[in-house]
């Protein structure tokens, strides 16, 4: 038969406290016998420390949004100008300006290499 009293503690008791509770008893009657039996000192294994709680995930400030969008903006203006160099390098006609397309071929690996670069931005601040 159960204590009435012993059962209304217990179900008032936040379950993790009485998870932890019963496995610090638990850990030190099994030290105890173990070194009734002789294969581990009496004395129980010092309690390790509580996990830290997640984080519930918040809401980017102002400043992060203000500062994705224009991240963004400048994403978009940067494939507007790739795309606009490609159209250029993809003319039979560009290529009798021999400096030109020198230009354009630097132009368009700077875009390339700037706009990876502000996508793996984008990435860590969207997620």
């Amino acid at each position: 038969m159960v204590d009435k009293r012993a059962q209304g503690a217990c179900e008032e008791a936040n379950v993790s406290t009485v998870r932890a509770r019963v496995k610090r008893m638990a850990t030190a009657v099994a030290c105890t016998v173990m070194a009734m039996v002789g294969l581990a000192p009496a004395q129980p294994a010092p309690p390790q420390p509580a996990r830290p709680q997640p984080q519930p995930e918040q809401r980017p400030s102002q400043r992060a949004a203000r500062e994705t969008r224009a991240l963004e903006q400048r994403i978009e203006q940067l494939e507007e100008e790739l795309g606009a160099v490609t159209a250029r390098l993809s003319q039979p006609e560009a290529y009798e300006d021999h400096e030109a397309v020198a230009d354009d071929g630097r132009r368009h690996q700077e875009l390339q290499e700037e706009l990876a670069y502000l996508y793996r931005e984008w990435e860590m601040r969207v997620g």
